[in-house]
């Protein structure tokens, strides 16, 4: 299938395929299925970890690769074959541009530089930025990865997108030169399928999953991996014990291992039961750092749910400050512990619940994918046009 003048071609890249359950995979899958309907024809290369989507718009094209080190640690670091970069590479010539997800992954890289040589222009999309083990040495070693790849892709791309203004600071505070002219495009939320429900409905639903009416609920979705915060969200489950806890999501950590009657595990689930979940609970609870602003968030507040989050990732958007209750995350787990259960104190006892219509339609407003796709198709387009190549309307 060569690309016609009307309708450029494009590689998309991404680390895995949207059933791996990432936020990044998903709105990689989102964005390809967007531009894909704004005509361009898109060739989808990840790790072969996961079935490929089923949207007959996208041509999808596993990457044999090797994931041991996820398997084992729960980090992703998906090592692509040679000859899956060979593949890789043929692709790419067959495309007008590259559009990839995150710097920081072998395959990554080796695409950023065949897409130098081969002359084709990279949109780079940036989601995560620094991210603060516990371990000096482990965040040392990751924050100077991130900065190396960041600038090696950088250098390598026509055009660079930051998801949050936190994420975009972190790699400029490193190359203010190579950033100078790099966008902030926040993701967008499908807001057909996440959407508040009246108060009697909500309650039906919690009923319906089985969740007592009389105790408040908190939820924490996402991988249970200590970067998620999940740490913290234990000692807090332990402090409220009357409270109710659910966890969507899987990963290293166990929360059934704690082995608190008042923890639930769901358990991974598919995307369109989420909003279900988000509106049966009283509170999303995500204490997670390093990362952009997660999707999750994004979801929860478009069903009217109030957000929990480090006061490091309310300040990645426009607006999201005023809508969520934000705390920061110290290297001191006991003192973290408790100014945080004093602010979920605080919204259980009230200021949740009457936050939900404000927060819902803040989301409504502020985020789509249609507007989403539209910012991110005129980047493309730039990038062609930059790199000498028609502007494709």
């Amino acid at each position: 299938m060569e690309s016609t003048p009307s309708r450029p071609r494009l590689l998309l890249a991404s680390p895995y395929y949207p059933a791996h359950g990432g936020g990044v995979e998903l709105v990689a899958g989102h964005l390809a299925s967007g531009l894909a309907k704004e005509g361009f024809e898109i060739a989808w290369v990840a790790s072969d970890c996961d079935t490929p989507p089923g949207d007959a718009a996208l041509e999808c094209i596993p990457m044999r690769s090797i994931n041991a080190v996820e398997r084992r640690t729960g980090l992703p670091v998906p090592l692509w074959t040679f000859g899956a970069l060979r593949r890789a590479r043929d692709e790419l010539r067959r495309c007008d541009a590259l559009v990839m997800h995150e710097c920081l992954y072998v395959p990554n890289l080796v695409l950023a530089q065949m897409a130098r040589s081969l002359g084709k222009p990279l949109v780079l999309v940036q989601h995560a930025g620094d991210v603060p083990f516990r371990s000096r040495w482990l965040r040392l070693a990751v924050r100077t990865a991130n900065r190396l790849a960041g600038r090696f892709v950088q250098r390598r791309a026509a055009r660079v997108v930051f998801i949050s203004d936190v994420v975009r600071e972190f790699y400029r505070a490193a190359a203010p030169s190579l950033l100078k002219d790099a966008q902030l495009v926040a993701n967008g939320v499908a807001l057909d399928m996440f959407r508040p429900l009246p108060a009697d409905a909500r309650m039906s639903k919690r009923a319906e999953l089985g969740l007592r009416l009389d105790q408040p609920v908190l939820l924490f979705v996402g991988r249970f991996l200590e970067k998620k915060g999940i740490g913290l969200v234990e000692r807090m489950a332990r402090e409220r014990p009357a409270w109710t806890w659910l966890f969507v999501g899987s990963g290293p950590v166990a929360p059934e291992s704690w082995d608190l009657q008042q923890v639930r595990v769901v358990g991974r689930i598919p995307q369109q039961e989420l909003s279900d979940w988000y509106a049966a609970s009283d509170l999303l609870v995500l204490p997670s750092y390093g990362e952009g602003f997660p999707l999750v968030v994004q979801e929860a507040m478009a069903c009217g749910l109030p957000a929990a989050i480090p006061a490091e990732t309310a300040r990645a958007l426009p607006g999201v400050a005023a809508q969520v209750f934000a705390q920061e995350v110290g290297e001191d787990a006991k003192a973290t512990c408790r100014k945080w259960l004093a602010m979920l104190d605080r919204a259980m006892a009230g200021e949740a619940a009457a936050r939900r219509e404000d927060v819902a339609r803040f989301a409504q407003e502020q985020w789509s994918w249609e507007r989403c796709v539209r910012e991110h198709r005129k980047i493309i387009e730039d990038a062609l046009r930059g790199a000498g190549a028609r502007a494709y309307e």
